[in-house]
């Protein structure tokens, strides 16, 4: 037996192979057949791959080592390192929660300027402040009453530097002197131009200067403290038995031209007289001597802080039964 061959007859005359518009529908059939074969291979794929991930996933889930073994790609191949996950996913909260918390925040610009001047204040080689709101503990009141100082310290550098304008050519003539220190500015009235040697009666000449003094104390707030003071030589007059009488006669002169008009209350003001005990200078020459006779118009602008305001809270706390019996009254000083 020979081997055999089959032969398409169907078309008589035509060799092995058939038509051509058979062959094309063999191509479209086998073309097709692929198609649906690579569909099938990606189904399969898909479906491997998720199962993959369910796996990984309860494995991650279990904390099973295998996960991290199945996981890892080594930092040759273009892996990273296992912590980096959990270390990024742990900065990006952070960063939310640090954006939240400036969110929620609100600047007080009060607070921020007191912290701003305590800070300035320390690193000049004062006192650090606290800041706080008054409280009952006597640490509160100072912290408090320092940061308020500090405030009203400037305000006094302000208020000296506008009198110093306003009276700029009686001090180029040497009437009278502004010195401020701390919240305290002192006018100095020299004995130049404003009384004769002896006497307590204000020249004349020197009466405008009185007014334009009254008129920059107006609007100035603090407490007014009118103090004379002498040389060291000795008097004795028929109105003057000592330099006691005189100093505070001079004084009495300066404020009654203050209190003129009433644009000043008199409740603002004290009178002392200190004779020679208080001198500028040594009185060791007629120069000096001339600047030590002078009256002084002191302008205390210190509220109750620091010190007298803690002395206050003790006795009015220690001394509480006493106070509520009416045996003993506290008072803050003006």
């Amino acid at each position: 037996m020979g081997d055999q061959r089959e032969v398409d007859i169907s078309q008589p005359g035509q060799g092995v192979g058939g038509s051509p518009a058979h062959q094309n529908d063999g191509a479209v059939a086998k073309a097709k057949k692929n198609s649906e074969f690579d569909d099938s291979l990606a189904m399969m794929a898909a479906e491997k791959s998720r199962a993959q991930k369910e796996e990984h996933a309860a494995l991650f889930i279990s904390g099973s080592d295998e996960f991290q073994r199945i996981s890892h790609v080594p930092e040759s191949q273009g892996g990273s390192a296992p912590w980096i996950l959990t270390f990024a996913d742990l900065m990006s909260l952070l960063l939310c929660f640090f954006i939240l918390l400036f969110a929620m925040a609100e600047l007080d610009v009060k607070k921020f300027s007191e912290v701003a001047k305590a800070l300035a204040g320390a690193l000049g080689g004062g006192r650090v402040i606290y800041i706080s709101e008054p409280g009952s503990t006597v640490e509160d009141i100072q912290n408090s009453a320092f940061i308020k100082e500090s405030q009203q310290r400037i305000e006094t550098e302000y208020y000296a530097a506008e009198l110093r304008r306003e009276l700029d050519e009686e001090i180029k003539q040497q009437e009278l002197m502004v010195v401020d220190e701390g919240q305290i500015i002192t006018i100095h009235i020299l004995q130049n131009g404003s009384f004769e040697p002896g006497r307590a009666t204000l020249n004349p000449a020197f009466l405008p200067t009185a007014r334009k003094i009254r008129d920059a104390l107006v609007n100035m707030p603090g407490n007014l403290t009118v103090a004379g003071h002498t040389d060291n030589y000795p008097i004795s007059t028929d109105r003057f038995l000592s330099n006691w009488e005189l100093s505070g006669a001079r004084a009495f002169s300066v404020i009654h031209e203050l209190l003129k008009d009433g644009v000043l209350p008199a409740k603002r003001f004290v009178l002392t007289g200190h004779a020679d005990t208080h001198p500028r200078l040594a009185n060791d020459s007629e120069e000096n001597r001339a600047k030590n006779r002078r009256v002084e118009i002191i302008i205390d602008q210190r509220s109750q802080t620091g010190e007298e305001q803690v002395s206050y809270e003790f006795l009015r706390r220690n001394l509480s039964p006493e106070v509520l019996g009416g045996n003993i009254e506290v008072q803050r000083s003006r």
